[in-house]
């Protein structure tokens, strides 16, 4: 992890730290979480990782009802918290709005010129759309000397108005050139490993998962599509496929919504696309919705631009 928190102090001594960054990558949730952690840590020069300070402020998902009774229940008897205590770590589904109503609360806190605020949202995913749309505005206009990391494990669920309002920043357990050099030696020659590479999120195991499951020919199929309208009886087929198992599916909403992301950069139409799919996909996966006929629907509306 090492190269990761070096790429975090290389944007810093760059001046480009300010401002909101999505997280993504690799590295599982825990371990971006503690990537920050050590990062903030080195800012605030010290070694402990959780300790506090006014100018960090992290959103999670809320204690439940219960949780919260155990954790006071504790903090009145003197003893000391466990942090495997399953009683006070039990957690509410979701990030509401009023978590991130909080946030407003502590933008208008001041601190001392020199140094940064950082405000992290962990995970980012959890977040249900009100939440995210209360968050909307203050990506736009966040403080000066801010720094906002939204840790995300499934950018899918998240708007797309949100994460067209941050950089990105991967966070892999290989650096891209890693990546790159392992997939050569792995995969037969002549497969397109850049464009892999873009599909999976400069993840290796995403990159392998979506080679073995012919994700390139998937991403061709569905860039087709847009150049030339498909039948309805084509939509049915190509949805039948996609619909065969989570997994597929999964890879489905990934691909589509990298191409819509290429086509957004320069048409509103397909913005207004993307943001009306991934707002329907969290009910979808939710609500064990019929992914086929969502893949069909989201196609036949997809033919309508």
């Amino acid at each position: 992890m090492s190269d990761t928190l070096e790429t975090l102090l290389d944007i810093e001594r760059k001046g480009l730290l300010e401002g909101s960054w999505l997280v993504t990558g690799s590295l599982s949730g825990e371990e971006k979480a503690l990537l920050i952690k050590k990062f903030i840590a080195r800012q605030m020069k010290t070694d402990d990782l959780d300790a506090y300070f006014p100018n960090v402020k992290w959103i999670e998902r809320p204690l439940t009802d219960q949780a919260q009774k155990e954790l006071q229940k504790s903090i009145a008897s003197g003893k000391p918290l466990d942090k495997g205590d399953e009683k006070i770590q039990d957690r509410k589904a979701e990030i509401t709005v009023d978590s991130v109503r909080e946030i407003g609360r502590f933008f208008s806190m001041t601190f001392d010129k020199g140094i940064y605020r950082f405000l992290i949202i962990n995970t980012a995913d959890d977040m249900n759309e009100n939440a995210q749309n209360a968050l909307l505005k203050m990506l736009e206009e966040p403080p000066a000397r801010t720094v906002i990391f939204l840790i995300s494990n499934n950018r899918g669920k998240l708007l797309p108005t949100i994460f067209s309002r941050c950089r990105l920043l991967r966070l892999a357990s290989m650096n891209r050139k890693e990546i790159e050099t392992n997939l050569q030696n792995t995969l037969p020659a002549g497969t397109d490993i850049s464009l892999l590479m873009r599909l999976g999120g400069y993840d290796f195991e995403k990159c392998l998962d979506l080679y073995k499951n012919n994700g390139i020919a998937v991403y061709g199929q569905l860039c087709g599509f847009l150049e030339k309208k498909p039948s309805a009886v084509q939509i049915f087929d190509f949805a039948q496929q996609m619909a065969v198992s989570d997994e597929a599916f999964d890879r489905f909403c990934l691909l589509l919504t990298e191409v819509l992301i290429e086509r957004a950069k320069s048409s509103p139409s397909y913005f207004y696309f993307l943001e009306e799919f991934t707002a329907a996909l969290p009910s979808v996966q939710t609500l064990y919705l019929d992914k086929k006929q969502f893949i069909a629907n989201t196609l036949l509306k997809m033919n309508e631009i």
